[in-house]
């Protein structure tokens, strides 16, 4: 079975549409309080694609089979978007400091599907072509159940991908990491 994974990532696009206060509730709801206060945060979601190509056989019996023989596959870093607080707009340091720290969680993003492609790709290359085969009653129910098991292995395959991107942003947000954010604007250490 021939499979390709092809990674990618959007532009990354930047907004101040948000508060202090909002971005304050967000991390609260989170569990994130040990990281306020907040003046911006980043947002991406992974999508991805599938382009499956299968030989259906039909069966003795009457019902069908279906064999993938080609998958490409493509995951996408999407939506990507550093959100900043109103109140950056007016102090050039939170804005600065808010902006850089928001970009590093977007590298950090970036490195954890660049570094699993190559062991996501590998993974899905020697996995895919041993899918268990079932049949159905129609071509299309043949396809589509094919392409349901499929779907099940990249979503498991995602969520280490999922894993190593909260190891990583959890490291851009360590202590040491906020000691040097919230110390950085000292003209602006009371909004800090």
């Amino acid at each position: 079975m021939d499979v390709s994974v092809d990674v990618s990532h959007t532009e990354l696009h930047e907004v101040v549409d948000t508060s202090r206060d909002e971005i304050d509730r967000l991390a609260t709801e989170a569990g994130k309080e040990d990281r306020l206060p907040l003046f911006g945060f980043y947002t991406a979601v992974i999508v991805y694609e599938i382009h499956l190509k299968s030989r259906v056989q039909h069966l003795e019996s009457g019902s069908f089979c279906s064999i993938p023989i080609a998958a490409k596959i493509i995951i996408k870093l999407n939506h990507r978007v550093i959100h900043l607080a109103k109140e950056t707009k007016t102090d050039s340091c939170l804005y600065d400091a808010a902006r850089e720290h928001a970009w590093l969680h977007a590298l950090a993003d970036e490195r954890a599907l660049s570094e699993k492609s190559i062991a996501l790709s590998a993974t899905l290359r020697a996995v895919l072509p041993y899918l268990p085969l079932s049949t159905a009653v129609s071509e299309q129910a043949a396809e589509s159940q094919t392409a349901a098991l499929v779907t099940t292995e990249i979503e498991r395959e995602l969520s280490s991908v999922d894993e190593f991107r909260a190891k990583l942003n959890n490291s851009v947000d360590s202590p040491s990491e906020l000691a040097r954010l919230h110390s950085k604007c000292s003209t602006s250490e009371d909004q800090l």
